[in-house]
Order: C-alpha cells, then sequence, then structure tokens
C-alpha cells in the first residue's frame, strides 16, 4: 500500500541552474507533502518503518529515490562552484527539507510558497557565494 501512497520527488528541469533547481524541488517538495492524504501517510510511514520491516523496506526505496534528485541538483551546485564535491549530499539535503519536514509534522507553521522561498533563501545564504572547504 505505502509504494503506492509514498511521495516521489520530480527531478527539476535540466536546464535549470543549481539556484533554481533547488527551489523548484523544495516547491515540489512542498507539493507532494500537502497533498490530501499526505500529512497522515508521512507520519504513518516514519512511524511503522520502526516496527515492519516491509514498511522499512518501502521507506528506504522512497528515501533513495528522493537522494539521487537530490544529488542531481547538487551535481549542478557542485558544477558551478556553489558547493564542494565533498560536501555529504545526505547531510545538506537534511539541512534543506528538515525545517519543512518539522512544520509539516507539527503545524508549527504553514507550508506555502513563501515558507517554500524563505527556506531556500536561507539555505543558500548557508552555503555562501562560492563552494569553500568545509571543516
Amino acid at each position: 500500500m505505502f509504494d503506492h501512497i509514498a511521495p516521489k520527488l520530480t527531478a527539476p528541469d535540466p536546464s535549470l541552474g543549481f539556484e533554481d533547481a533547488v527551489r523548484a524541488l523544495v516547491h515540489n517538495t512542498l507539493a507532494v507533502m500537502t497533498a490530501p492524504g499526505s500529512q497522515c501517510a508521512l507520519p504513518a510511514l516514519l512511524l511503522l518503518k520502526i516496527h515492519q520491516a516491509d514498511i522499512a523496506k518501502v521507506e528506504e526505496r522512497m528515501h533513495e529515490a528522493q537522494l539521487r534528485v537530490w544529488a542531481d541538483v547538487m551535481h549542478r551546485g557542485v558544477a558551478e562552484g556553489r558547493i564542494s564535491a565533498g560536501d555529504d549530499d545526505e547531510l545538506l539535503l537534511t539541512l534543506l527539507v528538515g525545517p519543512m519536514l518539522m512544520a509539516g509534522l507539527t503545524g508549527s507553521t504553514v507550508l506555502n510558497a513563501t515558507f517554500a522561498d524563505r527556506l531556500v533563501d536561507h539555505f543558500l545564504a548557508a552555503l555562501g557565494p562560492t563552494a569553500r572547504p568545509r571543516s
């Protein structure tokens, strides 16, 4: 069942640069998270994966698919010198999407385009204008 309702991200248009691709991906993630049923399905998936191996496998497949989409966007950032090639894709994804997940799970703030744009602005500002070594 969860395989059919698990959130699926759409890769941004390959012609987009890094910043526009990040923005498109965040807006796509927001649309997935706010789709009818998603606000119930995602918490259920996260809880059930702890107790049921088959659900954990579904969540793992979902996460791997999402990470592939994200890695494509990260390669654009490396090509443009916005991030370092050695940066951890998983960490950067967590830093970007974490606030959205928190807001969606807790209802602490409205998930809308303004929130998505502000989230991207803060993420890009944290990266700085050019890639630099991370400690």
